[in-house]
């Protein structure tokens, strides 16, 4: 609630939207935890409303211990909403004058509040509006997007994580940009000469250091780790790659400008736990993955009951909002527990039935053949499909396979919700995801598929015709 300390107390709401120099923007791939909700929903029934404050109450769901550490297990956190602009909304305008920033006002009195404003200079006091979203305020393509809980209105504070690979800012290899003119040519010449370097260089390291696996170099003490750079015309897009790729770029440039190749190694140097840390992540993200689609059965079937029950659109999306806050941080069997009472018995030994079986083809390991398969450097090649034709094809596959082993009425929309969620995973990390759902004939259809679908790059003097990529694809090819 804000302005409660006025005549027309509300609801409010806020949202994050950041956009770094990195690349990084907030988008769905971040996860969020909600802190504060309120007015609960029984306060509600209570009477709580903007014109009797007293029967309000706020669930505080506290703050984990060190959320804020690199290696805090987020894996039970869902997935932030996203909001367009006008539902989030922009906020009170900034404005400057006489070397102050403001105006604040107070979320209490709705009142100037005091102090009223900030000492900073004029190119420090940005409007938002002005300087996100490429300027047009419409916040679309590869803007960020403004991010809160499921509930705009309730969910009052927020916590919100982005875990991904530390990259270097081009800037720094473009040189101090001069007045009016943009960066220096030669020094841009030259920061694009050491990444085509840098690639080749990648690569080389790469069979360099399959030899020495399979002993036939004896000095690997002063070899860096760039094993994952085992694909010089996909890297770009793929952080892990792109780390490494960056990494050879600075080697060159610094052994280039110093003349001492051991300082510039050691520089360069790429920790081979990047390589751990990469199976850990993806070791996560199987159990949040296999946890959020117990949720999503569940809820289905809870749809499903209060549809029968005769339950308005409205009833049933507050509900399902309930359901979603009440299933954060809960285990599989704790989601379990919570749908039962909402169910009647058959539903809910159907939905026990659905999960169970999901429980079951995750734990089968992934064989080691597919594996390799899907992280070779015969997958997310620029030639091969992209991101939205997999998942139409494995989609398809499971609406055939999978769909009819589940006991939903909807298991068809079950299916394509699954492919959905998993939305914020890179392209060979997606399709790891789902490899666990399909069967063995279903694993062979879709690798025929996709060597099949593979087409040769176009040739270098001819030029090809160009689409936009789809927003499924995106940057995570």
């Amino acid at each position: 609630m804000e302005y409660t300390q006025t005549d027309r107390a509300q609801l409010g709401d806020g949202a994050l939207l950041a956009e770094f120099s990195d690349g990084i923007r907030t988008t769905s791939d971040w996860k969020s935890y909600v802190v504060t909700f309120g007015p609960t929903d029984a306060s509600i029934t209570n009477g709580c409303s903007s014109s009797n404050l007293s029967p309000c109450q706020v669930q505080d769901n506290g703050i984990p211990a060190n959320w804020y550490a690199s290696d805090f297990d987020d894996s039970s956190w869902p997935s932030a909403t996203e909001y367009t602009a006008s539902e989030a909304g922009w906020g009170r305008t900034p404005t400057y004058s006489n070397g102050q920033c403001g105006t604040i006002t107070s979320p209490l009195t709705r009142e100037t509040a005091s102090p009223s404003s900030v000492a900073t200079t004029a190119d420090e006091c940005l409007d938002p509006k002005a300087v996100l979203c490429g300027g047009d305020s419409s916040c679309t393509g590869s803007d960020g997007r403004f991010l809160w809980g499921s509930d705009l209105d309730r969910d009052n504070k927020m916590l919100f994580r982005f875990s991904g690979d530390a990259t270097v800012a081009m800037s720094d290899w473009l040189g101090t940009p001069r007045m009016g003119m943009g960066p220096n040519p030669m020094r841009l010449a030259a920061a694009f000469a050491a990444a085509a370097a840098a690639v080749a260089v990648a690569t080389a390291q790469q069979e360099a250091d399959r030899g020495a696996e399979s002993g036939d170099d004896e000095d690997g003490e002063d070899d860096c780790d760039v094993t994952l750079a085992f694909d010089h015309r996909s890297w770009l897009n793929i952080p892990a790659l792109r780390a490494a790729v960056q990494a050879w770029k600075r080697f060159l440039v610094e052994a280039l400008h110093t003349g001492d190749v051991a300082c510039a190694l050691r520089i360069a140097r790429v920790a081979p736990l990047a390589r751990v840390e990469a199976e850990r992540h993806r070791a996560n993200t199987k159990v949040w993955y296999e946890r959020r689609l117990a949720v999503v059965v569940c809820e289905m079937a809870l749809e499903e009951q209060l549809c029968q029950d005769g339950r308005s659109s409205r009833q049933i999306s507050g509900r399902r909002s309930w359901f979603n806050r009440q299933t954060q941080g809960q285990t599989v069997d704790g989601v379990l527990l919570l749908t039962q009472p909402q169910l009647v018995q058959q539903r809910y030994n159907g939905v026990q039935s659905d999960v169970r079986l999901l429980q079951r083809l995750f734990a089968q390991p992934t064989p080691p053949n597919d594996y390799d398969w899907i992280y070779s450097d015969q997958v997310g090649r620029m030639e091969d499909p992209a991101r939205h034709q997999v998942e139409q094809r494995i989609a398809l596959l499971l609406v055939g396979s999978l769909a009819p082993r589940l006991q939903l009425r909807n298991s068809a929309d079950f299916v394509h919700r699954a492919v959905t969620i998993t939305g914020g995973n890179l392209y060979r990390d997606f399709i790891l995801l789902m490899w666990p759902l399909l069967t063995d004939s279903d694993r062979l259809s879709f690798q025929q598929w996709y060597q099949g679908s593979s087409a040769p790059p176009p040739a270098m003097d001819a030029p090809a015709a160009t689409t936009e990529p789809s927003s499924s694809s995106g940057l995570r090819r």
